[in-house]
């Protein structure tokens, strides 16, 4: 009881890049001068499942992947009449990174099978069969140049390689190992941007695919590397619940552009322009603020259920000295059932709270069977799950 007692007494998260339930939201862009500002963010995916890598078909159409029925299918959004329809509906399969080929209204996307197959495949709006674009392939990640040629990111040995394919005299060659998932048309060049992973901090490197000549443009920002390029050649970045801007030639470092009020929005990763440059999509998650605040709120209610729901299926739970107490759904579940049972007054109150990037600290009031106790909490939250709880009890 004593240990429950303690375990009850902690909480904070520390919240990862990747996600398990990302939203897709769609922004009006507006520039005036040197300022742009991001108006009417709407959640268009509103979706429990994985919403993710949104791409402008056109001004007025936005592709994405979403989940349905448990696997991913492409979703196009119309955005005048605010509803979508689904592109795809594979059996045994799901759809990731769709992308209209240019010079028609075909589209292409990895097709991941349930038997482990990953490839490249071109969907075509008369509803033929889809086809292989790159047989032999695993792509990862892929760009479209020109009608003709397609860059990819292509797995080998743990890895991604940057890769040119010109369909017309169907040669394909390498241009760098270890490289990024972030791949974009310059605005205004022949060129194309990629993310080199020769170092942990990475560098958006530009690349003409002709030629083959590539050139440092600049360092990513805290190492994110989901970038996109406005019209006018300022690239664009999100860090948390932040947009950051730069402009190459011009500025020295990246700069804070625009502050997401709404919680949530929050771990931003992908980000896309229409091609007018008047509204941005991005694909975001709750806050690691919120994510605490759910299970705070469950935990007051002695909801099990959706306290239980807050972690991740092999969750980890930690005593002093970094002594692993228990791990995973159950054992939690177990453990806290009979801490619910036995403790009719529960109740944990906030009294400071402390929010840096994805760490979140509280210093709480927590009452159980009539004695208060103030205590210290700290979480890590990886996922849009709280992936371990460390607590420390005073002596």
């Amino acid at each position: 009881m004593k240990k429950l007692l303690a375990i009850a007494l902690c909480y904070l998260p520390l919240t990862l890049n990747s996600q398990t339930n990302p939203e897709v939201y769609l922004l009006d862009m507006v520039k005036e001068g040197d300022s742009l500002f991001f108006l009417n963010p709407s959640n268009i995916s509103n979706n429990a499942g994985y919403d993710n890598q949104p791409s402008f078909f056109d001004d007025e159409h936005l592709l994405f992947s979403s989940t349905r029925d448990g696997q991913t299918d492409i979703k196009k959004y119309r955005i005048k009449e605010g509803n979508a329809s689904w592109i795809s509906d594979t059996p045994n399969g799901s759809e990731y990174s769709p992308l209209r080929i240019p010079g028609t209204n075909d589209i292409s996307a990895i097709r991941l099978d349930n038997d482990g197959t990953q490839l490249l495949y071109r969907y075509s709006i008369t509803q033929k069969a889809p086809e292989v674009l790159l047989k032999g392939m695993k792509v990862g990640y892929h760009l479209w140049f020109n009608k003709d040629i397609l860059i990819t990111t292509v797995l080998i040995e743990g890895r991604m390689d940057l890769v040119v394919t010109n369909f017309m005299d169907n040669s394909s060659y390498t241009v760098q190992r270890n490289v990024g998932r972030s791949l974009h048309k310059i605005p205004n060049s022949n060129l194309i941007s990629y993310v080199s992973k020769d170092d942990v901090l990475g560098t958006i490197k530009s690349l003409d695919p002709v030629s083959g000549a590539t050139k440092e443009i600049t360092r990513l920002f805290l190492m994110k590397e989901d970038v996109c390029w406005l019209a006018d050649g300022t690239l664009l970045t999100g860090y948390g619940n932040m947009l950051y801007s730069y402009q190459p030639n011009k500025d020295n470092k990246w700069k804070l552009t625009h502050v997401f009020k709404d919680k949530s929005i929050n771990m931003i990763s992908r980000l896309a322009v229409n091609p007018n440059a008047t509204r941005l999509a991005l694909v975001a998650d709750i806050s690691p603020e919120e994510a605490v605040q759910k299970q705070i709120a469950a935990f007051n209610k002695k909801d099990l259920d959706a306290f239980l729901n807050t972690f991740s299926d092999d969750a980890k739970v930690y005593g002093y000295g970094g002594l692993l107490l228990y791990q995973g759904k159950q054992k939690i579940k177990q453990e806290f059932a009979t801490f619910f049972d036995s403790a009719p007054d529960l109740n944990y109150s906030i009294k400071k709270k402390v929010v840096m990037d994805n760490k979140v600290h509280h210093e709480a009031l927590i009452t159980a069977n009539n004695k208060t106790l103030v205590k210290t909490y700290y979480y890590t939250v990886a996922n849009g799950k709280i992936s371990s709880l460390t607590f420390y009890v005073e002596p």
